[in-house]
């Protein structure tokens, strides 16, 4: 009963046949007929995973829609339990009582590693329907890029990133819970994304270009198909027309998000800007509270800002140049 899984004595391979494979006692078919009503395929912790994340209210729901569009990729709707997990093994590491504790009762890192792998696999693969790359949506997996890594060596991340004005603007609105942060203001919010992308930015960072990709919302409502374009190549997947028609393909995706069922278009972009408080609009107080927006890269010395002149700017490298001009400032301060 239920749906096929075999695995291998040493339990790292998944060998998952089509879920939507009807199951009919005592039918025949054909070879040809059987290969197009049942695709296996196998699984292992060096598969081409992806992982899409970044601070809620960001765009990450139009993303995975997006990269699910794809016809070589299925992407999972956010549980929560990966980042959960992650946030579990940190905490067991941490606490040098309960390190030694773990160890002296056998579970080594390797060993804990190697669960934390096998849990991390068996959800992604058996949340829905099959395909040669897997992608799931977990919003603080971004704050965990290099030691998922270590456990999905060929994974990548997409990391969803959106002017943290707007961010909180839609954080407010829509009530959205971050965990561990109060939302309910909306420089609340605004402080909780500044938090939030710090951390974010530097895992991203830290695990190297070829691992971690930003995508910036904004950008990618404004010049859609060079954004895609950057996509297919990072996740080494073969151009497809669907991604700049996400709309069309939505049977994997439930949402009531207007933003997602439409077609790709920027004439929201702006829609936050009347919504930020008078005591926020000035440049010194919106970078006391988020110094990450001019971190990034975005301008906040005027409202609403010029998203298209940015955009068109060698942003990436800016973003990318972060860590440097960091050290470059933290040794000047040293020197003095």
């Amino acid at each position: 009963g239920g749906d096929d899984y075999d695995y291998d004595k040493g339990g790292s391979d998944y060998n998952i046949n089509d879920r939507r494979m009807p199951k009919k006692k005592k039918m025949t078919m054909t070879n040809e007929t059987a290969s197009k009503r049942r695709r296996q395929y196998l699984f292992n912790y060096k598969m081409p995973l992806v992982f899409i994340g970044g601070v809620r209210g960001a765009g990450l729901t139009l993303m995975r829609a997006i990269i699910d569009a794809h016809p070589d990729i299925r992407c999972g709707e956010d549980t929560s339990l990966i980042s959960a997990m992650l946030v579990k093994r940190q905490e067991w590491t941490a606490s040098k009582v309960e390190r030694e504790r773990l160890f002296h009762a056998g579970m080594h890192d390797t060993v804990i590693d190697s669960a934390v792998r096998s849990f991390i696999l068996e959800l992604v693969v058996k949340q829905g329907r099959t395909a040669r790359i897997l992608c799931n949506k977990d919003p603080e997996i971004v704050m965990h890029v290099p030691y998922a890594k270590q456990l999905f060596p060929n994974a990548k991340f997409l990391f969803v990133v959106r002017d943290g004005r707007a961010n909180a603007n839609t954080i407010v609105q829509n009530g959205i819970q971050l965990s561990g942060h109060e939302t309910k203001t909306y420089e609340q919010a605004l402080s909780a994304w500044n938090k939030l992308a710090d951390k974010m930015i530097a895992s991203c960072r830290d695990a190297g270009q070829d691992t971690c990709l930003p995508v910036f919302y904004e950008e990618l409502v404004l010049f859609p198909a060079k954004v895609v374009d950057k996509l297919v190549k990072f996740l080494n997947v073969s151009h497809s027309d669907n991604l700049l028609h996400h709309e069309k393909f939505l049977d994997n995706i439930l949402t009531s998000n207007r933003l997602v069922s439409e077609p790709l278009h920027a004439n929201d972009l702006y829609s936050w800007v009347s919504n930020v408080p008078s005591d926020l609009s000035t440049a010194a107080k919106m970078d006391q509270v988020a110094p990450m927006l001019q971190k990034i890269g975005y301008d906040i010395s005027v409202l609403p800002p010029n998203y298209k002149k940015l955009f068109e700017d060698p942003f990436e490298a800016e973003f990318n140049n972060m860590k440097e001009k960091e050290n470059e400032q933290s040794k000047k301060i040293s020197d003095n």
